[in-house]
């Protein structure tokens, strides 16, 4: 598991490695707003014939009990 970090007390950046079969295979990181919803998601995931990179953004979020 990786670690937070804030940015200006606007966000926190979750960062963690990804693993497929116990093995490293990629990275990430999630940028949390202020009351820990959602708002970007950017990943590596490392393929032998090259990384793989994605981002998405999130405009609106639904958490429901």
């Amino acid at each position: 598991m990786g670690s937070f970090r804030t940015e200006s007390g606007r966000s926190r950046d979750l960062t963690f490695d990804l693993s497929v079969a116990g093995r490293p295979a990629g990275t990430a990181t999630l940028k949390l707003g202020l009351l820990g919803d959602p708002l970007r998601r950017r990943q590596t995931v490392h393929f032998p014939s090259g990384d793989m990179r994605v981002v998405e953004e999130y405009s609106a979020v639904s958490i429901r009990p």
